[in-house]
């Protein structure tokens, strides 16, 4: 296997390529992000690059798989940059594996690209709706449409998206780590409800994808959610009850002077929907279960964030770069 992996230096775009690594499972590793690279040369070719550069399929020539991490997942004030990174940079991936006959294509989504669905359980046969209150979710759903057109052009490609829910470990080390320290702070009559996933789950889903002959859309996430009510005791909180459209109003007035990094973007989400799934086609296809709870991967993080803040970090939420947030976190931080 000859792969390349664009956004390689994210959060699982990095914990994917380690373990790629680790396992020898391919004879040459190409790393393509902005953001400078933790690995050796010996590990893997990496090349700074930006997946919407033209030089981008110049980078892909002679890869027979290509696994696609390169999104921007924090909000972002400049929404056009935001657009052009995650759906055009996306049109340029795959652009680039069409020219080179690319022939296997695994894609990181989200299961912000299903929108909002309120009570409805979710599996991987449900339509991807995005919601035009949430860019994020809204440039995730317009990715999907990218790749049922190039699955359309190219059906003797093995086309795989993983939607992830919200993922969180001990090594996280973006601007999740401020969100979920305001946690517990505010409810809503309804009750908010917040999807988790451990990121040694994630990236065991995304490896399974990548050595096993399977296609299609994958769900990575637990069948229920965890609730606000029972997150606020163990963090100490009484949250405060707001109606629904307040509480979205207050995030965006904070987020837009830099007081918090939870807008409406991702908030009207967590609001809106009861966060049900059911991903037994991805368990069947995989072979693959969550190994950590919800509750385990939502402790990690709070404790990297904890053990960051001692050192003195601040978390600032006025942050607004193309490669995202990322805290300094060395690769034996942050274990449990």
């Amino acid at each position: 296997m000859k792969l390349a992996i664009t956004g390689v230096s994210g959060y699982i775009g990095r914990l994917f390529a380690e373990r790629v690594v680790k396992e020898r499972v391919a004879e040459r590793v190409v790393g393509i992000d902005l953001a400078p690279s933790s690995f050796a040369e010996s590990q893997l070719t990496y090349l700074r690059r930006d997946v919407r550069e033209p030089l981008l399929s110049g980078d892909l020539a002679g890869s027979d798989t290509v696994v696609h991490f390169a999104f921007v997942v924090e909000t972002m004030r400049d929404r056009r940059l935001m657009y052009d990174v995650n759906v055009n940079g996306t049109r340029n991936v795959l652009a680039a594996c069409e020219r080179h006959g690319v022939k296997t294509l695994i894609v990181a989504s989200s299961i912000a690209a299903y929108g909002v669905q309120r009570d409805h359980v979710i599996t991987e046969a449900t339509p991807c709706l995005g919601d035009s209150r949430s860019f994020y979710a809204h440039t995730k759903r317009l990715v999907e449409d990218e790749l049922d057109l190039f699955a359309a052009r190219n059906p003797g490609v093995r086309l795989v998206r993983v939607r992830p829910s919200v993922v969180l470990g001990p090594r996280c080390n973006t601007w999740a780590l401020g969100a979920m320290a305001e946690l517990g702070r505010f409810d809503t009559r309804r009750g908010m409800r917040l999807p988790v996933v451990h990121e040694d789950d994630v990236v065991e889903a995304f490896f399974r994808a990548l050595t096993r002959p399977v296609s299609g859309p994958l769900l990575v996430a637990h069948r229920e959610s965890l609730s606000m009510r029972e997150l606020a005791p163990l963090l100490g909180r009484k949250p405060t009850i707001l109606p629904a459209r307040v509480l979205l109003g207050l995030s965006d007035f904070a987020f837009s002077r830099g007081l918090t990094r939870m807008s409406s973007d991702w908030l009207v989400l967590t609001v809106e929907n009861t966060h049900r799934y059911d991903p037994s086609a991805t368990e069947a296809a995989l072979g693959w279960k969550p190994a950590h709870s919800q509750l385990d991967a939502l402790k990690a993080t709070l404790a990297t964030g904890a053990r960051l803040k001692a050192s003195g970090v601040r978390f600032d939420a006025k942050t607004d770069r193309l490669e995202g947030t990322r805290y300094v976190l060395d690769a034996t931080e942050g274990q449990p």
